[in-house]
């Protein structure tokens, strides 16, 4: 009998990935000018940007139900226990249709956790689980350390294209016309929901801005942690140069990774964002 994790493709765990960690991952639908696509499946962060670039409608919606019922099942066979990691309840409907799933399915041995978060950050809670859960953890006490991490769990984005929000309507196009102008670049959390909490003119400023905020209203960065930046589209030099203050201010050192953002969050921020998960220090 084993602890068996499933989260959804917000996450951006490739179907290479998922299989290599035994990762059950449900895929969004995405759909571009009509054409539907199942994110992580015929659709992936590679190619995302290129197909929406040009577009003039992109749209995504929650997994079925039966999505889930499907991956929970394969573990109710096999014997296998079940913690389920999942977007932000705010952003999508996808934790419900774990939960109808879950229902359906009469699983004994399941416990579904709505992160409040999206992206890197469902990406970093499903890492540290699969860390624990190496290092031989009891599933009532997974449950409730991943309950402790989702308190301290943070993330920062800072938006580098705005033609994204300015089209599905979050952005006008007159504010749009003098952000760009201005090269105004957006700071936004990413907890329970997307909110603009600062903005700095150009990306080093809004980096800068990032990290004192970070560490002036915060309890910091825990360095023992994982810790993820993100970034949209191909890969960005200012995604680097985050890296290079992360640091230099933080000291992340070996326990820094580095992961591409697909269409769940690439559709509503475009190509040029960068983003930020950790956990806050204790």
């Amino acid at each position: 009998m084993a602890i068996r994790i499933i989260t959804d493709s917000t996450s951006d765990i490739s179907k290479r990935e998922a299989a290599q960690k035994g990762i059950g991952v449900a895929g969004l639908t995405v759909v571009i000018d009509g054409v539907e696509y199942t994110e992580g499946e015929d659709i992936t962060y590679e190619n995302f940007y290129s197909l929406a670039e040009n577009s003039t409608q992109v749209l995504t919606s929650q997994p079925s139900p039966s999505v889930f019922a499907k991956l929970f099942n394969e573990a109710k066979r096999a014997g296998d226990k079940v913690i389920g990691l999942f977007v932000s309840s705010h952003l999508s409907g996808t934790y419900q249709s774990a939960c109808i799933a879950a229902e359906s399915c009469e699983m004994k041995d399941i416990y579904l956790i709505d992160t409040q978060n999206i992206s890197i950050s469902v990406r970093l809670m499903v890492y540290t689980a699969l860390e624990l859960i190496k290092k031989g953890i009891s599933f009532d006490k997974l449950c409730e350390k991943m309950e402790e991490y989702k308190e301290r769990l943070d993330a920062y984005a800072i938006i580098g294209d705005l033609k994204y929000l300015k089209r599905s309507g979050r952005l006008s196009p007159t504010t749009a016309f003098v952000a760009n102008l201005f090269n105004m670049k957006p700071i936004t959390t990413l907890k329970g929901k997307v909110e603009v909490i600062s903005k700095a003119r150009g990306a080093r400023a809004a980096i800068e801005k990032t990290l004192d905020i970070i560490q002036n209203t915060t309890t910091g960065i825990d360095r023992q942690e994982m810790c993820i930046v993100g970034y949209t589209g191909p890969e960005t030099v200012w995604h680097k140069d985050l890296v290079i203050s992360l640091e230099e201010k933080f000291s992340m050192g070996k326990n820094l990774s580095i992961h591409p953002i697909g269409a769940s969050v690439g559709n509503h921020v475009g190509a040029g964002t960068v983003a930020l998960a950790f956990f806050r220090n204790k």
